[in-house]
């Protein structure tokens, strides 16, 4: 089974290093094959070399995939994240 969460970036600055790096540093905890998926572009979630790469402006559109034996979890803990960090609303 695939686990997904779609959400519109609304932080003014875009997904920056500080919120790239929690979400990498979140995401590097569990076992499951997590991406993130922008523009048709998709990155491992747990590089951060691979998501600053796809260089994520304001109102973008995303998704993060998890696909694995703790994919709830993830994508539990992956919202909890952007949601304190203000990523999204």
């Amino acid at each position: 089974m695939t686990l997904n969460y779609k959400f519109v970036v609304t932080d003014p600055l875009g997904m920056h290093a500080k919120s790239l790096t929690a979400l990498v540093n979140e995401a590097s905890k569990f076992d499951s094959n997590i991406k993130l998926i922008y523009d048709g572009k998709e990155a491992s979630l747990k590089s951060i070399m691979g998501v600053m790469a796809l260089g994520i402006p304001t109102k973008a559109h995303l998704e993060i995939v998890a696909e694995g034996q703790d994919e709830p979890e993830v994508i539990d803990k992956l919202k909890e994240v952007i949601k304190d960090l203000h990523i999204a609303e």
